[in-house]
């Protein structure tokens, strides 16, 4: 029943296995649907989730070998878009492929009023994977409407970019506000960003920067990032807090200040004590 080849996924499955046959789930279809919630939670924060991408990743992956459409979507779109692991066209089409053959899946569900299913289909209508079933867009509201977060969140982008909808910045926030109350990880985040403008806020106690806090502390390594730079210049001990929380996060850059802060502290330190030895030095 979990006859997944590479050693990596077995063991990533191994407690998830457990779990799901203590709880009688001992169906791939049934356990590949709780790991897409967990791929789910781990990739956009919902609820405040952890955001983890690797573990996002290998939950999608897991659940993609083990049929769920939903999983084969997101991988689909992983490799067509590159980032999290690689552009790859053939393996992306492959993927997609997979999940036309599915579509009726997210279709009946959707037009069932599932508000899962409407955002997943939106996604789909958007990559060309399915065409004839009315326009991304309404889908996408159509979940929101619901109360869906990562629709929400989604619909919020648009409004800000002006894809699929004329731009419009109060919806923007409003919806993205809407995802964020929800505790979406990755829309505490936008909203940081969209009240406080591109880059760091430059005031800390901004409506922005109280978004970009929030993010941080639910574990968002942008905004850990973003506010270790901000607090660099100023506050060292906040900003050392923040960076080496990104860096376990996995952000290069915000190892690299670390480095540079921590450098500039012990320097800082040494000319101290230096000068404090040549005060009390009965020949200075």
């Amino acid at each position: 029943k979990f006859s997944l080849k590479n050693k990596t996924k077995q063991k990533f499955l191994f407690p998830y296995q457990n779990r799901f046959h203590q709880m009688g789930q001992d169906n791939p279809l049934d356990v590949s649907c709780n790991l897409y919630q967990e791929a789910l939670n781990w990739y956009w924060g919902l609820e405040g989730h952890p955001v983890g991408d690797a573990e996002a990743v290998q939950a999608f992956e897991t659940a993609a070998e083990l049929g769920h459409p939903g999983a084969q979507l997101q991988m689909g779109v992983f490799y067509k878009l590159g980032g999290l692991k690689g552009k790859d066209s053939e393996k992306a089409a492959d993927l997609f492929e997979k999940v036309r053959d599915k579509k009726e899946w997210f279709i009946n569900r959707a037009e069932q009023g599932e508000a899962l299913a409407q955002w997943q289909l939106s996604r789909l209508v958007a990559h060309g994977v399915v065409t004839g079933k009315s326009d991304a867009m309404d889908w996408c509201k159509a979940a929101a409407e619901q109360g869906y977060a990562l629709a929400q969140f989604d619909l919020s982008q648009c409004y800000y970019t002006g894809e699929g909808v004329p731009q419009d910045s109060t919806l923007a926030i409003l919806w993205c506000r809407r995802a964020a109350d929800q505790k979406l990880v990755e829309a505490v985040f936008w909203l940081g960003h969209i009240l406080g403008g591109p880059g760091v806020p430059h005031k800390c106690d901004s409506a922005g920067a109280a978004w970009l806090r929030q993010a941080a502390a639910l574990g968002h390594c942008a905004a850990q990032r973003l506010l270790g730079f901000h607090y660099s210049a100023t506050r060292e001990q906040p900003a050392c807090k923040w960076l080496k929380n990104s860096r376990d996060n996995g952000s290069l850059p915000a190892a690299q200040l670390l480095f540079h802060v921590n450098h500039s502290r012990t320097a800082r330190a040494q000319a101290k004590a230096q000068a404090g030895a040549i005060t009390a030095s009965p020949t200075g």
